[in-house]
């Protein structure tokens, strides 16, 4: 019954309290996504994410592709359940294309 509850719950939070401090010789923490996340945590790391993307979109936009190609795109937060997808593809020059039109079409 106690690992169904939520992280936040006083249960956990009484578990986490009495837990021993880690020392060297303990083996490494969890990694995240094998952990349990609450929403809460769920939605900083999206908030976190969207704040890293808009800041590499402002860098993108000032960037200088004369002097130096432009940085890659910051690095996905590790979630619950998160598995590191095998190969990314760069959009279709058709797809692309077609989102630029429809973003002019609203200019217009």
């Amino acid at each position: 019954m106690i690992e169904k509850l939520p992280p936040e719950s006083a249960t956990w939070t009484a578990i986490r309290n009495d837990a021993p401090p880690t020392s060297d010789d303990d083996p490494p923490a969890t990694p995240p996504e094998q952990g349990r996340w609450s929403q809460v945590e769920m939605l900083l790391a999206s908030v976190l994410e969207a704040i890293r993307d808009l800041h590499h979109h402002e860098i993108c936009v000032n960037w200088d592709t004369k002097k130096a190609p432009r940085p890659p795109a910051p690095p996905r937060i590790r979630r619950p359940g998160w598995r590191p997808s095998a190969k990314t593809t760069a959009p279709s020059p058709a797809w692309m294309s077609a989102h630029l039109d429809a973003m002019l079409d609203g200019l217009v």
